[in-house]
């Protein structure tokens, strides 16, 4: 699932990208989490093994999310977040709906809706400001 964003700046010393799936009454599932070279803390059990980013995604600003091994019970909303600690900061980056469903070819096909929610660092500051207020 895509989730870039931009930055300009040195690299914050703590970063962190976060893919949550939403659930029922309004709580989260953690599906990923990469934050200083610790990944899946706290991960929910369903993805186990099944998800990954690039290694190096903040260098990259690509924060896209790889999910194998597809279910039914993979359709859902999916939000992306960057997360930096100095100065405290959070934006969203993508919020997706992926669509899981049996295929006549293939097993399950899988299809997104959505958009990316691009944002930007404004050089001085370095860090992450929440989309749409550049």
């Amino acid at each position: 699932m895509p989730c870039t964003f931009n930055w300009t700046g040195s690299a914050p010393e703590t970063r962190r990208a976060l893919w949550q799936k939403k659930a029922e009454h309004g709580s989260s599932l953690v599906v990923h989490v990469h934050e200083m070279n610790r990944e899946n803390l706290g991960q929910d059990r369903e993805f186990t093994g099944r998800t990954s980013l690039l290694a190096n995604w903040f260098e990259a600003k690509d924060v896209s999310l790889r999910l194998t091994h597809l279910s039914l019970n993979d359709t859902g909303d999916y939000e992306c977040h960057v997360i930096t600690q100095r100065p405290p900061a959070s934006s969203l980056c993508t919020d997706v709906k992926l669509t899981v469903t049996p295929g006549e070819q293939f097993p399950l096909t899988a299809r997104l809706q959505g958009a990316s929610l691009g944002f930007s660092s404004p050089p001085e500051k370095g860090n992450l400001p929440p989309a749409g207020t550049e």
